[in-house]
């Protein structure tokens, strides 16, 4: 067990990371506190041995980015409420603040909760016997701090706990916070066997020895995590708006990739829509050159020829392609029919794979239905190019196995999902932080289908009528040409498969 640390107080360690946003002038001058919390001596529940070494040696991190850190080891529920109580004293306005807890979570009533060492779920009670997770939030929120930063390593399955194991959907995420959970929603992993530490944990640990921004924290751990576990275990992310170029670790360099000084408020926001549960970012208004690029030598006709276009209106974009998760939403909300089952993705419901058997009019009711549309062609583009104005694909002008999800002749070439689709976030986002853009499920645009480009310098539509929509990004099943950035499909919109599915745009938030 590593000695205390200077800034180490003998309080709660948690596993869980909230992300807030952060003003320019605040994130200069804000104090840092951390509470972590490791629970690991289960007194009715089998032992969490992992629990308290991680709580430890994420203590020990966080100490380094220079938190005032509260650590508490096998906490009972009064210890538990004590010691929360205690660190919320210590709390200041405009504080930034770092939750981590590792051990039992669980779900009652729609809330989520904090295990304390002496719960027992035979105990007959009025009240949970645990911490709300969603109370814990709250307090903070009362403090007036500047964000919220919570990680959750506590969705472990356990058989005395049933279906009660694991953490569910936030009902709301509050204003200013970034919350990472071990696994989906409303699932839940085995409990580890020895004390050797947690997968999310030590991709969290890896993440957090970096120069990295919140937003890419996120990102680092879940990539990490679904290839240390084959995909069996997936990382979610609940969040609200925070900004991207906010550092726990800052870069050696005077200023980070993209030009933005450390520290610094870069104007790209971020949000989650509680409707779809799907997060978004603000795509400014821009102006760039659409169609093939001069290095490609896999041009068509219908992607010439290359011509400025200018978008003067900004809009939100979904960061993944719509998942199933999210369409089950809807078609709760709506009474909309479900997509029919695929022999890739034959449990539909409730995955983090995209949706697929959706035909353009599915697509567009969906968009409709949390408050847009399907982008047009001009807008997908822009959005999927992410700031890059010449190259071939979202990163530059090779493509690999590392980069997306697509077809390769090649067996041994080929990557683990091997033609079928993989879950959203399982590669790196682009320049916007748009995930998936080329791969993994070809998508649907507003647009129908003409063989000249969109014409019109300022926001073009496509044709006002045709028979075949636009589709856009190349799939799973697509050999590498159809994965350049300016490639064009289409087809008739009522048709559908297992290839192709959509995400979608907003032209304003839609929620207050």
């Amino acid at each position: 067990m590593p000695p205390l640390l200077r800034r180490i107080h003998p309080i709660l360690v948690l596993a869980t990371l909230v992300c807030i946003p952060i003003a320019a002038q605040t994130a200069a001058k804000a104090r840092r506190v951390a509470l972590v919390v490791g629970n690991s001596a289960y007194q009715y529940l089998p032992p969490v041995r992992v629990a308290v070494p991680d709580a430890e040696h994420i203590a020990s991190a966080v100490d380094g980015l220079a938190f005032d850190v509260h650590l508490v080891r096998n906490a009972d529920l009064a210890t538990l409420r004590k010691d929360v109580t205690s660190f919320l004293n210590l709390v200041q306005p405009d504080d930034v603040v770092l939750v981590y807890f590792s051990g039992y979570g669980a779900q009652f009533g729609g809330d989520n909760f904090l295990l304390p060492v002496n719960y027992n779920p035979d105990e007959k009670r009025t009240s949970p016997g645990a911490y709300s997770l969603t109370l814990l939030l709250q307090q903070l929120d009362e403090k007036k701090v500047a964000a919220k930063i919570v990680l959750t390593d506590g969705s472990r399955a356990c058989p005395r706990l049933g279906d009660e194991s694991g953490f569910t959907r936030p009902a709301e995420t509050p204003d200013r916070t970034f919350a990472i959970f071990s696994d989906q929603f409303d699932r839940s992993v085995p409990v580890e066997a020895n004390a050797t530490g947690s997968v999310f944990t030590k991709a969290l640990l890896d993440a957090l020895a970096k120069p990295v921004t919140l937003a890419s924290i996120f990102e680092s751990v879940r990539i990490q995590v679904l290839r240390s576990t084959s995909n069996t275990q997936v990382p979610v992310l609940a969040m609200s708006t925070i900004p991207e170029e906010i550092y726990l670790r800052e870069p050696p360099a005077s200023k980070p990739p993209g030009g933005t000084v450390a520290g610094e408020l870069k104007p790209l926001t971020m949000r989650e829509l509680s409707k779809d549960g799907l997060n978004y970012v603000w795509i400014p208004p821009g102006e760039f050159l659409v169609g093939c690029v001069p290095e490609d030598r896999e041009c068509q006709a219908d992607e010439k020829p290359r011509h400025s276009v200018k978008l003067t209106k900004g809009f939100w974009i979904a960061r993944t392609e719509t998942t199933t998760v999210a369409y089950d939403h809807f078609v709760r909300d709506t009474g909309h029919a479900m997509a029919k089952p695929t022999s890739t993705n034959k449990d539909y419901r409730g995955t983090q794979n995209p949706i697929t058997n959706v035909s353009w009019q599915d697509a567009d009711a969906y968009c409709t239905w949390v408050g847009g549309g399907l982008p047009t062609e001009a807008e997908w583009e822009y959005a999927a190019r992410g700031g890059k104005a010449a190259t071939i694909f979202p990163w530059g002008n090779s493509l690999t196995h590392n980069d997306a999800n697509y077809f390769g002749s090649n067996k041994k070439m080929r990557d683990k999902w091997d033609n079928e689709p993989s879950p959203v976030r399982s590669f790196d986002a682009n320049g916007f932080q748009v995930f998936d853009v080329v791969g993994n499920v070809r998508e649907w645009v507003s647009d129908w289908y003409a063989p000249e480009y969109p014409a019109g310098a300022t926001h073009p539509q496509g044709p006002a009528a045709g028979s075949e929509r636009v589709i856009r990004g190349g799939d799973f099943g697509a050999s590498p040409k159809f994965l350049r950035l300016s490639s064009r499909e289409h087809r008739a919109p009522d048709l559908f498969d297992n290839r192709t599915g959509f995400r979608c745009a907003l032209p304003a938030w839609p929620e207050k």
